[in-house]
């Protein structure tokens, strides 16, 4: 197994790229127009390539501020070190009741670096 020598090459070995926090707003946003209002069922979200968290974060924030209930937010990255990030992220800003799941799957295949 290679392994990478620097942050930067990992990065682009990897294909990383973090969401700015005003893109993750944005497209927050965005989304909250797409779901048809009232709701009267938690809602379940789903980030297959969250990162550090910053788009679940910013669509958490926004559901929470507009009474939308959220049953289950799952967010899913090939690096395990980010995700420890957006969980340690995560867990303090979710409202009790919500299940939060983060998982490391990698869909790129079992030949690149780590």
């Amino acid at each position: 197994m290679k392994v990478c020598c620097d942050e930067t090459t990992r990065k682009k070995v990897m294909g990383a790229h973090y969401t700015p926090a005003w893109l993750a707003d944005l497209v927050a946003e965005k989304m909250m127009q797409q779901i048809e209002q009232p709701v009267h069922v938690p809602l379940r979200v789903l980030d297959p390539a969250c990162g550090d968290g910053v788009l679940l974060e910013a669509l958490l924030k926004r559901m929470e501020q507009a009474g939308i209930p959220c049953a289950e937010a799952c967010g899913v990255d090939a690096e395990g070190m980010v995700l420890e990030q957006a969980a340690a992220k995560l867990e303090g800003l979710h409202p009790t009741g919500i299940r939060l799941v983060v998982s490391q799957v990698c869909f790129c295949g079992p030949n690149l670096p780590t």
